[in-house]
């Protein structure tokens, strides 16, 4: 997914830059009254663009870090799902609060990350003190980037709170329950 959004982004770049508003509209970006004329496709083309360099370092470092992690307990395929389930839940979300152009999978990361937190919790007797310190930081890592996204602007909390809470959904029905091995990735016998 990461390599996929880097070579959405420059493919931007080079047809008219990732901050350019008519670029990214063109590229598919989340844009209220396209969206209400029909274009539901915009609720899953931004998971896969980013406005700007700093944007995508960001949404990459958080993808490779709990994305990693998640993909080897979940799988490819529930990971993959729990992304793109978790970002367009997070565009919905941000479409009914605005209709301003967005992009960014950030509500894709926050769902990747609420997914993973699930899975430790419905493994915590089985995990345990290993999924409570790991919750811990979870919490923490979320509330700072909530408090972030209220306080800077133009940072889209309604796709963030979205993607987060589709991916307590899809994670608590994907996260497979299973011994302490699968976090270790040992085989499942």
């Amino acid at each position: 997914i990461v390599v996929l959004n880097i070579i959405i982004f420059l493919c931007m770049e080079l047809t008219g830059g990732s901050t350019d508003p008519i670029n990214l509209y063109r590229w598919g970006a989340k844009y209220g009254p396209a969206i209400a004329n029909g274009e539901s496709w915009r609720l899953i083309t931004p998971i896969f663009i980013h406005i700007g360099i700093l944007h995508l370092l960001t949404n990459s470092i958080g993808l490779i870090i709990f994305g990693s992690m998640t993909e080897r307990i979940f799988g490819s395929l529930r990971m993959s799902l729990l992304y793109v389930g978790s970002g367009v839940v997070g565009n919905l979300f941000s479409f009914m609060i605005s209709p301003a152009l967005g992009a960014g999978a950030s509500g894709a990361v926050f769902g990747v990350i609420s997914g993973f937190g699930i899975y430790l919790l419905v493994n915590k007797k089985t995990l345990g003190d290993q999924a409570k310190q790991s919750l811990s930081s979870i919490a923490f890592i979320v509330f700072l980037n909530l408090v972030m996204g209220f306080t800077i602007r133009g940072i889209d909390n309604a796709a963030h709170i979205g993607g987060l809470l589709s991916g307590f959904l899809i994670g608590y029905l994907l996260a497979p329950r299973s011994r302490a091995d699968v976090i270790l990735g040992i085989e499942n016998i």
